[in-house]
């Protein structure tokens, strides 16, 4: 998984401390070691800027806060970005495999280049529907 996968799976966490049953002040350590260990490291490593207004108040307060600056305009920026990730990761293949195809029929390699055709045009096709998905 991607950096930006593994961002989205820690905020994903998050959301699912916050909406749990556990105690206010049980979240909050949970919350904020996942910040510590997991999203600082992951906001490093993509190059990424997060912060939130920390109300400095009780755990509850603290972890609203937190969690509402995370999961909400900061995540569907990382969702778009992951997805931006994933089609070029796509569009990338699908150049790889059409290149394979040219590589191998201009060696006079039919049975690589016959090989190789099937694979671009899966990846074309995935490459489509999630264009389709977009509009």
């Amino acid at each position: 998984m991607s950096d930006l996968g593994n961002l989205l799976a820690a905020i994903r966490r998050v959301e699912c401390c916050v909406e749990s049953s556990a105690s206010w002040e049980r979240k909050f350590e949970a919350v904020f070691a996942a910040y510590q260990d997991t999203i600082v490291p992951l906001l490093s490593a993509t190059g990424l800027t997060f912060d939130w207004c920390d109300p400095d108040m009780d755990y509850e307060d603290d972890v609203r806060a937190f969690a509402a600056a995370l999961c909400g305009d900061f995540k569907r920026d990382v969702e778009a970005l992951a997805e931006a990730d994933v089609h070029a990761a796509l569009l990338g293949a699908v150049e790889a495999c059409e290149r394979l195809v040219a590589v191998a029929a201009a060696a006079g390699d039919e049975r690589l280049a016959a090989m190789a055709r099937p694979a671009a045009g899966t990846l074309r096709r995935q490459l489509a529907e999630r264009e389709e998905k977009k509009s």
